[in-house]
């Protein structure tokens, strides 16, 4: 239950009818894939940055949601979203970027 828990509220959006449609399409891959990342806490405005973006691809292997989340555990070792010009909506979009190459 907690990770369902997680799950929503790293990706909520305002209101259950904006966020039910931004998860509907998504599996149990990706809850654990998010919630279960190892790290040093959760960065909840990044991760609802990063499940919205998210949202308007196409990856039903799940792979590319994979690997972003792998380059984004190593760059928070040295990176702070908050200060990449652009903000986190930049620094998430950089992301997929960097794995869509």
């Amino acid at each position: 239950m907690k990770t369902i828990w997680w799950y929503i509220n790293l990706s909520w959006t305002g209101d259950s009818e904006t966020t039910f449609n931004l998860l509907e399409k998504n599996t149990t891959d990706t809850i654990l894939q998010l919630v279960e990342r190892p790290g040093i806490g959760y960065n909840v405005e990044m991760y609802r940055e990063l499940m919205k973006q998210y949202k308007g691809y196409d990856d039903s292997s799940r792979d590319l949601f994979r690997r972003v989340l792998k380059v984004n555990t190593a760059r928070l070792l040295t990176t702070s979203p908050e200060l990449i010009d652009g903000g986190i909506p930049q620094y998430v979009d950089d992301l997929f970027k960097a794995v869509k190459k």
